[in-house]
């Protein structure tokens, strides 16, 4: 069996060729040295973003809802398509914001990688630039607190906690050397990044005009 033209199998060779090249000394697939040092400062109060609380916590309720609703009163052509929308939203993730961008693990023409992003947008993970970039810091400085989902906190931060507090310090501060120039050359990443921060611009601009109409209305005469 023939691999696609559309996808090639990376070799090390393939480095410096274009939309292929693997950040400088980057390390993927184990701990950095600079990770030993860091460590996990057990002792650190995180602060907890509560509207964030309120937002996952309402997402849940209703995911079970939908369920329910979905075994009882769907249309079996909607409950399949739902499926199909969720299975190919994880293949934006997995395939793409994971093994191609995060990992470099196989190289992708444009037109494969536009729908790799089309994907991961329906996936509704924020941009695939931030996510790949937590993710290959994650790879860097493993169970520290430059880690973003530090396992060494718990379960529950390592897979959801960490979405609903405030960064830990090392984060932000070890995040900016996080290499991302490769994300930065690509087309279809920064189409993406630009319009869906574009997005919530304007999403919180519409909740000002609203707070504002809200409070002039609530004036007397």
């Amino acid at each position: 069996m023939t691999v696609p033209k559309i996808i090639k199998t990376f070799k090390t060779s393939d480095i410096n060729s274009e939309n292929a090249e693997l950040p400088e000394k980057q390390e993927f697939h184990s701990k950095n040295k600079s990770a030993n040092k860091i460590g996990t400062d057990y002792n650190f109060k995180r602060q907890t973003i509560w509207k964030l609380v309120l937002f996952y916590g309402t997402l849940h309720v209703l995911g079970w809802y939908g369920l329910y609703r979905a075994c009882v009163y769907c249309h079996t052509v909607t409950v399949l398509y739902s499926i199909i929308v969720g299975v190919a939203s994880q293949i934006g993730i997995n395939m793409g914001a994971h093994r191609l961008y995060a990992h470099r693990s196989f190289k992708a023409k444009l037109p494969l990688r536009i729908a790799l992003v089309i994907l991961d947008t329906i996936a509704g993970m924020y941009t695939l630039y931030y996510w790949v970039r937590d993710h290959r810091q994650h790879h860097k400085y493993t169970d520290t607190d430059a880690d973003p989902h530090n396992s060494s906190r718990g379960f529950f931060f390592s897979h959801v906690g960490w979405l609903m507090s405030k960064k830990h310090p090392a984060v932000r501060e070890y995040g900016k050397t996080i290499d991302v120039h490769d994300l930065e050359s690509d087309k279809a990443v920064m189409f993406q990044k630009r319009y869906v921060e574009l997005e919530q611009k304007l999403l919180k601009l519409k909740k000002m005009i609203i707070f504002r109409l809200r409070s002039e209305c609530r004036q007397p005469a």
